[in-house]
């Protein structure tokens, strides 16, 4: 059951550097019933600060490495969302604009004519230019033809909103002529380590 309160009036400070202004703390909403103007109520960076930070992006099939090479994926297309803009499709970095822990998904897709083979992939998912954590895969198929694996590690990595940022690499021990990456990265909790 949810709590009610009923005011006639809610008033914030007259006078001062806040005058007639009521804040509301982040992640908190505010519903108001009846009438009320857009000069009397106004939000500053409503849906930042009620709008958890996620991302979801990939990149086009232009990926290319030989083999045992570890690359930052590129041709990154623009993200399908990303709530608080911390991604920069230059460089594939992401940075966390809210301090924080974020939930890590990385991806990726390639063509694979070496059935019958066993070969190992691996993601790396990078804090600040160091590994944060590594996956390996081994990939192993009998037959003939050609098969499109996807592989993907996660993890839970702190962010301090300001200047950490994350990115990913990946490899395989043999060589890729087209390969696909996914990031997505959504914020579970805010605050301090």
């Amino acid at each position: 059951m949810a709590s009610i309160l009923q005011v006639e009036q809610i008033q914030g400070p007259t006078s001062g550097a806040n005058a007639n202004t009521i804040e509301i703390a982040s992640g908190q909403t505010l519903n108001v019933n009846g009438d009320v103007t857009a000069a009397s109520l106004t939000a500053t960076s409503f849906v930042n600060n009620t709008s958890p930070a996620r991302l979801r992006v990939n990149t086009s099939w232009t990926n290319s490495f030989s083999s045992d090479t570890w690359i930052d994926p590129s041709g990154w297309n623009s993200p399908v969302f990303d709530t608080h803009s911390g991604f920069d499709t230059s460089n594939g970095r992401y940075t966390g604009q809210v301090e924080g822990y974020y939930f890590i998904s990385a991806g990726r897709l390639h063509g694979y004519s070496g059935l019958g083979q066993a070969h190992s992939h691996a993601i790396k998912i990078m804090k600040n230019g160091s590994q944060a954590t590594y996956n390996n895969f081994v990939w192993s198929l009998t037959g003939t033809g050609s098969a499109y694996p996807y592989y993907y590690g996660t993890a839970i990595i702190y962010l301090n909103g300001s200047t950490d940022y994350l990115h990913m690499q990946m490899k395989s021990t043999t060589n890729v002529n087209n390969a696909a990456a996914s990031l997505e990265i959504t914020l579970i909790r805010e605050g301090a380590e």
